[in-house]
Parts: C-alpha cells; structure tokens; sequence
C-alpha cells in the first residue's frame, strides 16, 4: 500500500498547470469587464431621466413637459413639470408625479440644468431636450470629455 512518491509529483503538476491556464483564461475576462463608474452614472442617469420623460407623456395627453421650446422660461418650466405634481394638461394643481426629485447631475459637467435643442455637445447645460423626438442628451461632446 505504498505509493509512489513521484506519481504525486506529476499530480500536482498537472494540477498546478490546469490551474494556471484557468487562471489566465479567466482573469483578463474580469479585467476587461470593469466599466468606468462615469459612464455607468450618465447611463443611469440618461435611463432615469428618459423613463420619467415617458411616463409624463403617457399621462400628459401624448405631450412632454417642455412648454413652447422658443420661451427662454422653458427649460425652468420642463424642470418645474418634472419635479413637482401636475395635471393632465400641465397645471401645477394635478395629482400626476413628481416624476423627479430634481433633475441629476450629469457626472461629465457637474450641471444638472436642460436645454433645449437638437445638437447636444454644446456643453452650455447638463441635458439636451430635443423636443421634436422627446429624447434627452447628456450635452457634453466626447472630444470635450477627452479634453478634460
């Protein structure tokens, strides 16, 4: 009943180089599957935002909380539907929301206001509102980013 000590050798060889090509296999996975905690903030952010924007239109006749794009008010009034209760057709009186606490901060700028228009990058607010498409933009430009 003895056994031979160079077989246990070659076990744990063996083991030690299954173990090893494991791990090289498995680790770089891990590595590359770190998202930075920006992007994932500005994506949430974005989904938050834009999921709200939907629900406030389901419940405000098909219309968003923008107001007439051309008012200089209008991003305040967007904000102001956002946060606070409103009616069907966008008085302040209504049961319908908040939908928002206060609009986030876009991790990229530090703003947490809204423009509107239909080029974001400009960098002039937090969030884009395209009023034409209902869809809201981070307003900061990927080469601003990289500049930063």
């Amino acid at each position: 009943m003895s056994s031979k000590p160079t077989s246990n050798k070659y076990e744990l060889i063996m083991v030690g180089s299954i173990l090893l090509l494991l791990a090289m296999i498995i680790i770089p996975e891990f590595s590359e599957a770190k998202e930075d905690p920006i992007d994932v903030k500005l994506s949430n952010s974005l989904q938050l935002i834009q999921s709200q924007l939907d629900i406030y239109r389901v419940q405000h006749q098909n219309q968003y909380p923008c107001g007439d794009p051309k008012n200089p008010d209008g991003p305040a009034i967007f904000v102001t539907r956002l946060t606070h209760r409103t009616s069907e057709d966008h008085r302040s009186d209504g049961h319908f929301g908040p939908y928002l606490d206060g609009m986030p901060v876009n991790p990229l700028n530090g703003f947490n206001t809204v423009r509107y228009g239909t080029n974001p990058g400009t960098n002039q607010a937090g969030w884009c509102f395209n009023s034409a498409t209902g869809i809201i933009s981070s307003d900061v430009t990927l080469n601003r980013v990289m500049e930063q």
